[in-house]
């Protein structure tokens, strides 16, 4: 299950619980943590906002009512991010909005990153850690999806995101090498940056030391998504109403992002067949074999690489 970090002086147990649920993006996560703040006893923020972007739901009557301005920085951020703020500190912001039994952050880091700075800022007190997963294949289509969004706003995110792919050079090279392609054109530029970005990052899955959540599971099923709260009970005696989940599943299955208009496999064989190569080329062989031990079915996925 769960790992949680037990170092010398902990807090105590009658203090509250601090959670981390990271990912990297694409994943249901601004939906799971709008579910989680309608808990009466959870207090959550979503994103690496320096000040904590807490989600008010009394403001609103369904996820999908929370407009798009919602997904800005905090009014006091400036642009710093976690990264300029100690855990403890930061989650100690979170007390500002209310006496809880849970408190805690989605989305805020990656998994790795959050393991080295526990580690590296000797945290002292009990952290609660999960992290949420999707279809890698369904996650790289997704990011892409949303590069395309996010260019067509602004010229600025789209140089951002040639700079970085200047950074994975090698995947490009490959990619080259086989197929005559035009990263100059735009679309092809994204795409390869989605593929190069996103399966690197899909490494975290390997650390068998957290549970993995898959998104699919728990923004479809009120059971599965009843057992994840188990993460947080084992220190709170956090309860779970049937009106709660009421709330949160009052619209079915809430988040689009992980109900997919076509099947995995359709969607990949739908590609065109560079961005399937560079697809494969990126996700390495034990990322794949981690997702399948998890439940995937990624049987479309395996082909020769060369």
């Amino acid at each position: 299950m769960t790992h949680e970090f037990e170092l010398e002086n902990t807090s105590p147990a009658e203090e509250p619980v601090w959670f981390f649920i990271t990912s990297i993006g694409r994943a249901a996560s601004y939906w799971l943590a709008w579910s989680l703040s309608q808990h009466p006893d959870i207090v959550c923020s979503h994103g690496d906002h320096y000040i904590p972007r807490y989600i008010d739901v009394s403001r609103y009557q369904s996820f999908y009512d929370i407009p798009e301005t919602e997904t800005g920085d905090t009014e006091g951020s400036e642009g710093k991010r976690i990264s300029d703020i100690l855990l403890s500190d930061y989650l100690d912001l979170h007390q500002q909005y209310g006496e809880a039994k849970v408190y805690g952050n989605v989305h805020g880091c990656i998994l790795s990153t959050l393991i080295q700075r526990i580690q590296s800022e000797k945290l002292q007190r009990k952290i609660v850690v999960a992290n949420l997963i999707r279809n890698p294949v369904d996650q790289i289509i997704s990011f892409d999806k949303r590069h395309r969004f996010d260019a067509s706003r602004s010229n600025d995110y789209l140089a951002m995101r040639m700079s970085r792919l200047q950074g994975h050079t090698d995947i490009v090279a490959k990619v080259q090498s086989k197929f005559d392609i035009d990263f100059e054109n735009h679309n092809n530029l994204l795409f390869m940056s989605a593929v190069a970005e996103t399966a690197i990052l899909q490494k975290d899955i390997l650390n068998d030391r957290f549970i993995h959540v898959p998104s699919e599971l728990i923004t479809g099923s009120r059971q599965a998504f009843s057992s994840f709260f188990s993460i947080f009970q084992k220190y709170s005696d956090l309860t779970i109403e049937e009106s709660y989940l009421d709330r949160v599943f009052a619209g079915g299955r809430m988040n689009y992002s992980t109900k997919e208009s076509v099947p995995s496999a359709q969607a990949f064989e739908a590609l065109q067949e560079w961005q399937q190569y560079a697809i494969r080329i990126c996700l390495s062989d034990d990322v794949v074999d981690r997702y399948v031990e998890l439940g995937y079915d990624l049987s479309y996925f395996r082909t020769d690489k060369t």
